[in-house]
């Protein structure tokens, strides 16, 4: 299940990348990715609760 959340997570990724165009930064490209990184342990500890 995480490959397939993964692969949403990074297609909406791209698409908010396309909005926010105008603001790339280290610190924001750094910051979208410790939100794929939480989001993932979100998703992993969600399927161990419904496990």
């Amino acid at each position: 299940h995480l490959m397939e959340k993964a692969w949403y997570a990074i297609t909406e990724t791209c698409l908010a990348f396309t909005v926010f165009r105008d603001d790339f930064s280290p610190k924001f490209i750094a910051l979208f990715t410790l939100l794929l990184f939480l989001k993932s342990f979100h998703w992993l500890a969600e399927e161990r609760v419904d496990y």
